[in-house]
């Protein structure tokens, strides 16, 4: 049985300026390979300036884009504030003769909003890609921040453990047991 793995509703109530299109779908097979409906264009880094920040946070919006979360932003901003962030990776798909912003939401709004001064020495990363039909907006949105490429608990876990000798060989799914009961037994353990 096969699964929908990209559909975008291009229906009259549709809240996109993409082409009128019904529901635009591709179906795969587990484990079957599919030809990719997008590629690449151009991959550059460019110096973070709160104009650039504007520009790509007035880009259109791809309707694959998820909803603007302030607590996502609030988390971004705190990264900022405190010297921690890295470079960011920002996506722009061309639809036939139209931009799309596909990645940077978060980012791009949250640094143009920045009060005061801006802050200096961030970097940006910009892919742009050519994409074929509205249904490979949603196969290229499922390639960026890929849920099953994110770090788990586990795999953070190692990198500390890396960092110390004496733990380096211990199991890390031990580790993570290990570092999830703790507060639990300091706190049984604590006089009442």
């Amino acid at each position: 049985m096969g699964r929908v793995i990209a559909a975008v509703d291009q229906g009259p109530n549709a809240k996109s300026d993409l082409p009128n299109k019904s529901l635009e779908y591709q179906t795969m097979q587990p484990y079957q390979t599919m030809q990719p409906m997008f590629k690449i264009l151009s991959s550059e880094t460019k110096t973070l300036t709160k104009e650039l920040a504007q520009r790509f946070k007035a880009m259109t919006p791809s309707p694959t884009e998820r909803q603007f979360d302030p607590a996502r932003a609030k988390l971004l901003r705190e990264k900022v504030e405190a010297g921690q962030a890295i470079t960011f990776n920002w996506a722009i798909a061309k639809v036939d003769d139209k931009e799309y912003r596909v990645n940077g939401n978060h980012s791009s709004t949250t640094l143009s909003d920045f009060e005061g001064q801006f802050p200096e020495g961030l970097k940006v990363h910009i892919d742009t890609y050519k994409v074929d039909s509205p249904a490979g907006l949603g196969q290229l949105f499922q390639q960026i921040d890929w849920r099953r490429g994110a770090r788990s608990r586990t795999d953070v876990s190692g990198a500390y453990q890396g960092l110390y000798t004496d733990l380096a060989d211990v199991p890390r799914g031990v580790v993570v047991a290990i570092v999830a009961v703790l507060p639990i037994a300091l706190k049984s353990l604590a006089p009442k």
